[in-house]
């Protein structure tokens, strides 16, 4: 498996909360609406197999979307990407970055722009993959991913990139096999 980053036991209790604005019950039904006004000019990113799927739905396409095919419940129903995507597949087990799925996300940072589509596949987990596309990406990038029987959490890279950064700085190297 390689390399893999660990957070350490405070940031991992910081992360279990929502990182930016928490869109829950009928402020979360609004959250197409709203979005479709943001993200003309910006980068769009969904981490996680639900909110990805709610996206869809609602005719919103990112531009990044990172999935692992998994919810709490199970099976996520997301099996593929959607055409007009450029998949990427991934490693990256459960609680960590792998230094594989940091590699790919650092490259993307790269060369983003709204016209872009990256789709990742990762077999093990995504939980944890928000934490670099915040810290790496444009700062006028909007992030979303799935708060655990909340709802979805909203990022924008300007507002929380430095704390996320720092994250990743504090993450300890370790070797899975």
């Amino acid at each position: 498996m390689g390399l893999v980053y660990l957070p350490l036991p405070q940031d991992m209790e910081l992360m279990r909360r929502p990182f930016g604005e928490l869109y829950e019950g009928s402020k979360l039904e609004d959250l197409p609406d709203r979005l479709r006004k943001r993200v003309r000019e910006t980068v769009l990113c969904s981490v996680g197999d639900v909110v990805t799927r709610y996206l869809l739905k609602n005719g919103l396409f990112p531009n990044v979307v990172v999935t692992d095919g998994k919810t709490l419940r199970g099976n996520a129903g997301l099996s593929k990407a959607e055409s007009g995507y450029e998949v990427i597949q991934v490693h990256n087990p459960p609680g960590t970055v792998s230094a594989e799925s940091l590699s790919v996300i650092t490259a993307m940072s790269q060369k983003i722009n709204p016209s872009c589509r990256f789709w990742i596949t990762v077999e093990g987990e995504e939980d944890l993959l928000a934490l670099p596309i915040i810290a790496l990406f444009p700062p006028s990038t909007i992030t979303l991913y799935g708060q655990p029987k909340r709802g979805v959490v909203l990022v924008t890279g300007n507002a929380k990139k430095e704390e996320a950064l720092k994250i990743l700085e504090r993450m300890q190297v370790a070797r899975r096999d």
